[in-house]
C-alpha cells in the first residue's frame, strides 16, 4: 500500500508503463500541456509512439517558425496520420521526408512560394505506405508529373479526395489521372466552377473501368457526369451526390447501376426537390442490403411518400436522413410506422416552414419502439409528451439534437424518471427557456452524463443557469449559449472553477456561429 503524506499527487507514484498508456488516450494539445508539467512528464509525453496522429498548421500567428523541422527530428519516423494546414512547402517536404510510415495525409493549402521539391513528389518517394490522400485548396500542386509520382510510388494509396481547386488543375493530367484512379478504393470530387466541372466531365469520358473503387462522392450539377462515372465503377457500394438534382429519371438509372453491381450500401442525395414516391420506391426495391440513406431537401415527398418510404426500408438500415420542408399529408399516424430495428442514427427534419396541423411527433413513439440500438437522433418534432418517452425506450441514445423545441415545457423534464447515458444534448428554439427549466433540466437524469450541451434562444437566462449546469453535469467539456444578454464574460470567468472538467464555455455571437458551423460540418462533410 502507497503511504501519500498531504498535499502528494497520486498519480506520480504510478510508473512510467501506466502513465504511457494513460498518456496515449490524450489528444494532441492534451499531451503538449501534459509535456509542461515536470521534466518526467515530458520525456513521458514527448515519446515519439505518442505522436502517431498530428495536425500541424500556421494558421496561428504565434507558431514557432520551423516547428515542422523540429517535430520531424522529435518524432523519428512514427506518425501515421498528419494533417499540414498551409504549412510552407519546405517545411512540408522536410516532414514528409521524415515519415516513411506515413499512411494518412491532409494538406489544407499551402503557404508562401513554391519549395524546391514539390510535397506530392516527395510523398510519393518517402511514404510508399500511404493509403488516404486528402487535398484541399491545392490546385498549384496537382500536375501530371506528381499524378504519376504517385502512381508509381505510393503502390497502396486507396483514398483520394480532392476540392474544387484540385479538380480544375486536372485538365493537363487526364492520362495520369486515369492510371491512379485505377487503383482506388474511394474517390472523392467536389467542384461547384464551370471550369472545373468541365474538367472532370472530360475525365469521366477517359477514365477507364476501376474494378476496385467501391466509394464514390461528387459534387457536380450534370447528370451526364454521374452516369459517366457509374458506368465505369461496376463495384460501386456507396455513392454521395452534391449539387445535381434527384429525379425519377436518374433514379431508374441508379437502380440499372444497383442491378449491375449488386446493389447500393450507402446512398446520399443533397438535392431532391423532384423526387417523387415512383423514384423512391423502385431504388429502395433494388437496394435490399442498403444500411445508410440520406436524401435532403425532398419537396415532393409528402406523407404518401414517407409512408412508402418506411414500409420498404430495408431491415438492416443503420443511418436514415430525411430532410425536406412541410411534407404536405403526412400525420401522426405516418410517424408511428415501425422502423428498422438495426436503426443507429435517425434524422427526421420534416416540417422546416411550419408543421402540419396539429403534427407534434407523438407517433414517432411507436415508430421508434423496436430501435433501441440508436445511438443518434435529430428531430425537428418535440413535445413534453415525446420527449419522455424517447428518453426511456432509447437506452443506448447518445445524442440528441432537438432544432424546435417550442412545444417543449420545462415539465417535461420532471416526467423523465430515467434515461440513457447521453452525452450530447442540443435544444434550440425552446421559447421557455429560463433560468427554473435549466434546473428542472440539471435535476433531471438526463444531465448526469453531458459532454456537450447546446441552448438556444438564452434571452432570459442568468449566472444562475451556469450555477446549476456545473453542479449537475460533472463531465461537461463544452457548453454553448446562444443569445445570451444577461451573462457577461465576468460570469463565465467566475462560473470556470465551478466546473470539474475544463469546460469551454461560448455565449452570444459566438455561440450562433458555433451552432451553424456544426450544423455545417454535418452537412457538408467531404468523405
Amino acid at each position: 500500500h502507497l503511504q501519500l503524506n498531504e498535499g502528494d499527487c497520486f498519480i506520480e507514484w504510478l510508473p512510467d508503463e501506466l502513465l504511457t498508456q494513460i498518456l496515449s488516450e490524450l489528444d494532441q494539445t492534451s499531451l503538449g500541456r501534459c509535456a509542461q508539467l515536470s521534466r518526467r512528464w515530458q520525456r513521458l509525453a514527448t515519446q515519439p509512439r505518442l505522436w502517431r496522429k498530428i495536425r500541424i498548421g500556421c494558421r496561428n500567428p504565434g507558431m514557432t517558425p520551423g516547428l515542422a523541422l523540429c517535430l520531424s527530428a522529435q518524432l523519428a519516423g512514427a506518425v501515421l496520420e498528419l494533417h499540414a494546414d498551409r504549412l510552407a512547402a519546405d517545411e512540408l517536404v522536410h516532414l514528409l521526408s521524415g515519415s516513411p510510415d506515413l499512411q494518412s495525409l491532409t494538406i489544407d493549402g499551402i503557404s508562401g512560394p513554391p519549395g524546391s521539391e514539390s510535397p506530392l513528389v516527395t510523398l510519393s518517394r518517402c511514404c510508399r505506405r500511404l493509403r488516404s490522400l486528402r487535398l484541399l485548396r491545392c490546385g498549384g500542386l496537382l500536375s501530371a508529373h506528381s499524378l504519376a509520382q504517385l502512381g508509381a510510388g505510393c503502390p497502396h494509396l486507396a483514398h483520394l479526395a480532392l476540392d474544387f481547386s484540385s479538380c480544375a488543375s486536372l485538365g493537363g493530367s487526364r492520362e495520369e489521372f486515369s492510371t491512379l484512379a485505377c487503383g482506388l478504393e474511394s474517390l472523392s470530387l467536389a467542384f461547384f466552377s464551370a471550369h472545373a466541372e468541365q474538367t472532370v466531365e472530360h475525365l469521366a469520358l477517359t477514365i477507364p473501368v476501376c474494378k476496385r473503387l467501391s466509394r464514390l462522392s461528387i459534387g457536380c450539377s450534370r447528370e451526364s457526369v454521374l452516369l459517366q462515372l457509374l458506368l465505369r465503377m461496376p463495384r460501386l457500394a456507396d455513392l454521395t451526390v452534391r449539387e445535381l438534382r434527384f429525379t425519377d429519371k436518374l433514379a431508374g438509372q441508379l437502380v440499372a447501376a444497383a442491378e449491375r453491381s449488386g446493389g447500393f450500401e450507402s446512398l446520399d442525395f443533397r438535392s431532391c426537390q423532384q423526387l417523387t414516391e415512383r423514384g423512391l420506391v423502385a431504388l429502395l426495391s433494388a437496394c435490399p442490403s442498403l444500411r445508410r440513406l440520406r436524401l435532403s431537401d425532398c419537396r415532393a415527398l409528402g406523407g404518401v411518400g414517407y409512408r412508402l418510404a418506411a414500409a420498404r426500408l430495408p431491415p438492416g438500415l443503420e443511418q436514415l436522413r430525411l430532410t425536406g420542408w412541410a411534407w404536405p399529408g403526412l400525420v401522426e399516424a405516418d410517424l408511428a410506422l415501425p422502423l428498422p430495428r438495426g436503426l443507429r442514427e435517425l434524422e427526421l427534419l420534416l416540417n422546416q416552414q411550419g408543421s402540419p396541423a396539429g403534427l407534434c411527433g407523438l407517433g414517432l413513439r411507436a415508430g421508434l419502439a423496436g430501435c433501441r440500438e440508436l445511438t443518434k437522433l435529430t428531430l425537428d418534432l418535440c413535445h413534453s409528451d415525446l420527449l419522455p418517452a424517447l428518453l426511456t425506450q432509447l437506452p443506448r441514445l447518445r445524442c440528441l439534437r432537438l432544432t424546435d423545441c417550442r412545444r417543449l415545457t420545462y415539465q417535461a423534464w420532471g416526467l423523465t424518471a430515467s434515461s440513457p447515458d447521453l452525452h450530447e444534448l442540443m435544444l434550440l428554439q425552446w421559447s421557455s427557456l429560463t433560468d427554473e427549466a435549466v434546473a428542472d433540466l440539471c435535476a433531471s437524469p438526463v444531465a448526469r452524463g453531458l459532454r456537450r450541451l447546446c441552448l438556444s434562444p438564452c434571452l432570459q437566462l442568468t449566472r444562475a443557469s451556469l450555477a446549476s449546469i456545473a453542479s449537475s453535469c460533472p463531465w461537461l467539456t463544452r457548453l454553448t449559449l446562444n443569445g445570451c444578454r444577461r451573462i457577461s464574460q465576468a460570469d463565465l470567468q467566475l462560473a470556470q472553477p465551478a466546473f470539474e472538467q475544463r469546460v469551454e464555455l461560448i455565449i452570444g455571437r459566438e455561440a450562433e456561429a458555433a451552432a451553424q458551423k456544426l450544423q455545417f460540418l454535418s452537412d457538408t462533410e467531404l468523405d
